[in-house]
């Protein structure tokens, strides 16, 4: 490294060692500007990832929870059906059948 700057010293000058300089910084900022994007790109791709598996545990729940409520429908609606044929309360059905 020392012969490197002395030689660069010799045919180049301060110029020459200002650009050596400058290519050695900018040469290490690229590199790390890269694995910064590397890094985010990793980062990006597991939060859509995560956000998928949540949109399909959504789903699941919310196809469960449909199911749910048409079956509460249709027990609602035989209690209904009851209450108007007055054969569900037993009072009712004690004096229907004197």
């Amino acid at each position: 490294m020392d012969s490197l700057f002395i030689d660069v010293m010799k045919n180049a000058g301060i110029p020459g060692l200002i650009f050596l300089i400058f290519y050695i910084y900018h040469k290490s900022q690229t590199t790390i500007y890269e694995n910064m994007a590397k890094n985010q790109n990793k980062i990006y791709d597991d939060i859509i990832k995560q956000n998928t598996e949540r949109e399909n545990r959504n789903f699941e729940t919310l196809s469960d929870m449909i199911e749910t409520m048409q079956l509460n429908i249709a027990m609602l609606s035989r209690i209904e059906s009851k209450i108007e044929n007055n054969t569900y309360c037993p009072i009712v059905r004690a004096q229907k059948e004197k």
